[in-house]
């Protein structure tokens, strides 16, 4: 699962879980321990299949996933200026 999530997909855990429905929490143990439940390595090749195969729903809810989880886990720094906020610089923030 990990490879397809990693390579397939480009998505994190929490991105493959929000896919899913699940919790993040929840793929990383799957990946760790190397115990996907059929059902979700089934659905998970089935929307790789999908993706790959050009399907433009699954790959339009992958890539939207994806664009808000790179949004939520950037860091934004602003800078008060006489004119009001300026941003000066936008950078992803480091994993937990």
């Amino acid at each position: 699962m990990g490879y397809l999530r990693s390579s397939g997909f480009l998505m994190s855990q929490p991105s493959l879980a929000k896919l899913l429905g699940i919790d993040g929490q929840t793929v990383a143990r799957w990946e760790k321990s190397g115990k996907v439940p059929k059902w979700a390595d089934k659905l998970v090749s089935l929307l790789y299949a999908a993706h790959a195969d050009g399907n433009e729903t699954i790959q339009s809810v992958v890539a939207r996933i994806n664009d808000v989880d790179r949004l939520v886990n950037q860091d934004i720094t602003l800078e008060a200026t006489s004119a009001g906020w300026e941003m000066v610089a936008c950078e992803m923030a480091e994993a937990a």
